[in-house]
């Protein structure tokens, strides 16, 4: 089953996680109603290393060639702790074929705003500062 249908904007589509000279950070596929983007999402290595956990794990199989996709799920939780011991996370939606799966990772609180915004972006136009060059 294709999960295209039943998308809602935006949606944000993992094409990797890693790290170089300006950092830690993801390469996301941004799709919007008006269009789509290629971008670069920066984070901390905190929530780098809970989302490279799930893309590591074959969850439903683990056979070699197998597609699975990941995207980020606008989504987010924060307990009521004073800041300096707050505790954040955010979801990742696993897939393989027609099998889903979500999944709670521990992450930065600034990673949690960053989904916040994220989730007023109208247009892909609005990104475009951040497009993969």
């Amino acid at each position: 089953m294709d999960p295209s249908h039943h998308r809602v904007f935006p949606y944000f589509k993992i094409i990797e996680a890693s790290r170089d000279q300006g950092g830690y950070y993801l390469k996301v596929n941004g799709l919007f109603e008006d269009g789509s983007i290629i971008f670069r999402w920066g984070i901390d290595e905190f929530t780098y290393k809970g989302i490279k956990r799930i893309l590591q794990t074959r969850f439903f199989d683990n056979l070699p060639g197998l597609k699975y996709s990941y995207r980020i799920l606008l989504t987010y939780g924060a307990d009521s702790k004073e800041k300096a011991d707050r505790h954040c996370q955010a979801s990742i939606m696993c897939n393989l074929e027609d099998r889903y799966k979500d999944f709670w990772f521990d992450c930065s609180e600034v990673f949690a705003s960053n989904i916040a915004w994220m989730g007023n972006i109208k247009s892909y136009r609005e990104l475009e500062e951040l497009e993969w060059k």
